[in-house]
């Protein structure tokens, strides 16, 4: 697996050593890490917005001259969406609250230790891991279709057809097969049982409200009404557990 990671700090000795533990983490884990630093927000910004091609990894300092690292993270959830991680190092816990406003994955104080660094770049690299998960149904053709775990929104069984809907971010497909099959790994993987004949991906929960979940994408799925204190039960639990 190759992990693109870009670092920004406008600190040179901060950065070589940011460099130095990268270097050592890449030859224990050996997994090939390619890494971009930069001295300056605006010039990460730049090679973002020119290239097209984003980062899996971002480890930005908050305190920069140009741009400090909260803006920058802003940014780059406005170009990269919400699949960038974005990790932030500093010298003050103060800006930990600000944070959460670009939904940062983590969030490291200054001087680092090796130790602590490994472990939240290892669990960075495991959340890319899971996030790139898929499934596999077939259509009526009986052709196989990958979808990736995270696009899928919900599954919906249709009454009286061997038929299933997937509903994913770029629309959707009919597939065959048995709810009844795919049902463990599903629940495993951050879904719910909302009702006898639908599935949803619990990431793609914006609320609840009354018997209805809302999307993320403003879409709305009916819950089964004796459901509805377990919908809420699992999706607490999911939002607390954060990444294993």
């Amino acid at each position: 697996m190759m992990v693109h990671i870009a670092c920004c700090d406008d600190d040179k000795e901060q950065l070589a050593g940011v460099r130095e533990y990268f270097e050592t983490l890449a030859f224990q884990i050996q997994t090939h890490l390619e890494v971009d630093y930069y001295l300056s927000a605006n010039i990460l910004m730049q090679k973002c917005r020119s290239d097209g091609n984003y980062y899996d990894i971002y480890l930005l300092d908050v305190e920069m001259p140009d741009v400090n690292g909260m803006e920058l993270g802003e940014e780059i959830r406005k170009m990269a969406g919400r699949d960038a991680i974005i990790i932030y190092l500093t010298n003050y816990p103060r800006y930990m609250h600000q944070s959460f406003q670009v939904q940062a994955f983590q969030y490291m104080i200054k001087p680092l230790d090796y130790e602590p660094f490994k472990e939240e770049i290892m669990r960075a690299i495991r959340y890319l891991s899971n996030d790139n998960k898929s499934i596999i149904f077939k259509n009526a053709e009986q052709e196989e279709i990958v979808f990736r775990l995270k696009n899928i929104l919900y599954i919906e069984k249709e009454k009286g057809l061997k038929l299933m809907n997937i509903i994913h971010t770029n629309g959707r497909d009919a597939v065959c097969g048995n709810m009844n099959l795919y049902e463990d790994k599903l629940l495993a993987e951050g879904f719910v049982k909302i009702s006898r004949s639908t599935i949803v991906n619990m990431e793609h929960i914006h609320k609840i409200v009354k018997d209805e979940l809302v999307l993320d994408n403003g879409m709305r799925v009916r819950a089964s009404m004796r459901k509805t204190a377990e919908i809420r039960s699992r999706l607490a639990k999911y939002i607390m557990s954060g990444v294993v």
